[in-house]
């Protein structure tokens, strides 16, 4: 990870405990809540009566559930060597497509304040590897998941629409998903790999020799807006806009048999992206 990013989100991480610092407050009221205040009107006595609804309290208008939907954008998609060096992002990879998906999300926000609140939401991302040699050779595709958490910040008013911003973390958990044919040390996507899979594949093709790319874990960086709209009195449509920014590192090795020989380095990727969601949320 670069070190500017690095101290991006540390600085990130203050903010957000300085927020959480500032609804903390509101935990420590010395007034007894309504619920209680009322029981003990009604019962004529200082005690306080036993009331059902009282756990309920803690969530009523401060717990949102939902699932959503996300698309994304690079900003740095291609990398086509304008200097003319001969470097691309790595080897003859280029270009990172994205892979999209219409798989639903969960999330969860929770609002100790009417202003102030939390989410934690889980966050993936798939980028197909393109290379300058061919139009439809991969390598294979880097995934990045894991979850997300930010600080919310929110406007309530008597219309439908409560706009909001969020400044937050991506704590992200890199793979690679080889293709076939790249990994078992094929020279392209061709007839030497096709009869290697007609007769069952065995292992240890092309005496062992095998490409590996390993990619790293990061932390990243967002910051979004949106709005939700209310629908119904418990339901809500959610909109929203996010910027990201994250670098993940790409240790590319040759081996044989299982055995590294040849160390050829570590690449950077860029996988700054907007992203654009759409989700229902229930709000308690």
């Amino acid at each position: 990870m670069k070190q500017g990013r690095t101290m991006a989100w540390m600085v990130l991480i203050t903010i957000m405990l300085a927020g959480w610092m500032t609804a903390m407050p509101a935990f420590g009221q010395t007034a007894p809540p309504a619920a209680i205040a009322d029981s003990q009107v009604a019962s004529g006595s200082g005690g306080v009566t036993p009331d059902a609804k009282e756990p309920f309290n803690v969530l009523k208008d401060k717990l949102e559930l939902g699932l959503r939907m996300t698309y994304y954008q690079l900003t740095e998609g291609k990398n086509n060597d304008p200097d003319g060096d001969g470097n691309y992002f790595l080897g003859s990879i280029n270009e990172l497509e994205d892979e999209q998906s219409s798989q639903l999300r969960p999330y969860a926000r929770y609002f100790p304040v009417p202003y102030v609140g939390v989410e934690l939401s889980w966050e993936e991302m798939s980028l197909i590897t393109r290379k300058y040699t061919s139009t439809y050779d991969t390598d294979g595709i880097i995934k990045v998941d894991g979850p997300a958490f930010s600080l919310v910040g929110r406007y309530p008013n008597e219309t439908r629409f409560t706009p909001y911003g969020q400044a937050g973390l991506f704590m992200a958990n890199g793979g690679f998903q080889y293709a076939k044919w790249w990994h078992n040390g094929f020279p392209e996507y061709g007839q030497a790999f096709f009869d290697w899979q007609a007769m069952g594949s065995p292992a240890w093709p092309n005496g062992g020799y095998q490409r590996n790319i390993d990619i790293s874990d990061e932390m990243g960086t967002f910051f979004a807006g949106g709005c939700s709209i209310k629908l119904f009195d418990h339901l809500s449509l959610d909109l929203q806009a996010r910027y990201m920014m994250l670098d993940v590192d790409a240790h590319y090795t040759l081996s044989f048999g299982g055995v590294v020989r040849d160390d050829r380095g570590t690449y950077t990727f860029p996988l700054d992206n907007w992203a654009y969601q759409m989700g229902l949320k229930y709000t308690f």
